[in-house]
Order: C-alpha cells, then structure tokens, then sequence
C-alpha cells in the first residue's frame, strides 16, 4: 500500500485496503479461471486500479506487484515456527508446503532451507481441496527420496520404496492465506499414499 501511496497516489485515493479486496473479489468473480491464481488475479486488480485513476497499467502493474510480493514475503513468524521445521528436519523428515496464497517460502529469511518443497495453488491449477496440489506434492516426494537415497540421516527415515504423505500441522505466520505443512515418512512399498491435511487461515493485507 505504500508504494501505491508514494507513486500512484489517486488509487490510494479511491481504494483503501477494504476497497481493494473488494476490487480482488469481483477480479475473482469475473475470471472464474484465474480465481485459484492470486498473482493473476492481484495484477488485474492493480490494471483495473491504475486504468480508472488515469495511470498507465504497462508502466506500472508489475513494479507494483514486486512491491506488494516483497512485502509478502517479509512474513512475522511464531516464535516456534523455526523450532518445529527444525525438528522435522532433524528426524529426518521431507518437509513441504502447500499453499492457496503466493508466497514464496524460498524469499523468507531463515525458511527456505528448512523445506524440500512448496507448492502454490497458481502452479497446480487448482487451490486446495483439490487432489492436484497433493498429487504434485507426492511427485515432489518421491523427486526427493530419489535424490536422497543412500545419503544419512535421511535415508534411514526415508528407506522403502512408497511415502505416506501426512500434514504434521498447520503452520502459520502473520500474511499466509490457508497454508499446509507436510512431512512425509516412508512406509511399506504395499500401502498407498495417503494424504490428510490441516489449514489455518490469517488475514493478508492487500498491496
């Protein structure tokens, strides 16, 4: 919002922060196929915004959203957030997130070591429920335990030839919209994968 207020002060003049989610919520409403596409869905807010102000959208929606996702990214954790991926890590977990946000958990101090993966509901092409994002979270498993075979301590945690996916929690911080943590422990190469999931939501503040 402060980079809305420093360049294109007259959007910051028709659309506080209410009347931005609401302009999110009818971009959602009409272009039902990017509804799961927060990215997509934000930079036709921001053209609709700068086009009814008098700005040029081409001159400026994409450095407003670098602004917007670097303040996305800049996240306030819960004083055991790192603790428990640490822990995880440490028993040698696969350790993933799934979200219906945009996020970047690589762009996050201190988280993206922590992760093997992180899957966005813009790259799956549909927002949790869907099966599509866990289905690429167990490929995205299966990627690693290839990639770790033979290596310690993970190995021992990872040996057999199928993975239960589990979600170990939900974990939070302050701007994630609906996120899911998994790890994953390997199991008989006879049982299926199976997925369980847990999902906290916390508001996020629009650009």
């Amino acid at each position: 919002h402060r980079w809305l207020e420093k360049n294109t002060p007259k959007v910051t003049a028709k659309y506080d922060s209410q009347g931005f989610r609401k302009l999110m919520g009818s971009m959602r409403e009409k272009h039902p196929s990017i509804a799961h596409n927060f990215t997509a869905l934000r930079k036709k807010a921001l053209e609709v915004a700068f086009e009814e102000t008098g700005y040029d959208p081409e001159s400026h929606v994409e450095a407003a959203f670098d602004a917007f996702i670097t303040a996305r990214n800049d996240v306030l954790l819960y004083d055991d957030s790192l603790g428990a991926l640490k822990v995880l890590r440490e028993r040698g977990l696969i350790v993933g997130a799934i979200t219906n946000g945009n996020a970047n958990v690589w762009e996050m101090k201190q988280m993206g070591e922590l992760f093997d993966f992180a899957i966005k509901a813009e790259d799956a092409g549909k927002p949790k429920p869907a099966r599509e994002p866990f289905e690429i979270a167990v490929a995205c498993c299966r990627e690693v335990l290839r990639e770790v075979a033979g290596a310690e301590p993970r190995a021992n945690a990872t040996a057999g030839a199928g993975a239960a996916v589990r979600a170990s929690g939900s974990f939070h911080h302050a701007t994630t919209v609906s996120s899911t943590l998994l790890a994953v422990t390997s199991t008989p190469a006879s049982t299926s994968t199976s997925t369980s999931t847990s999902t906290s939501t916390s508001t996020s503040t629009p650009l």
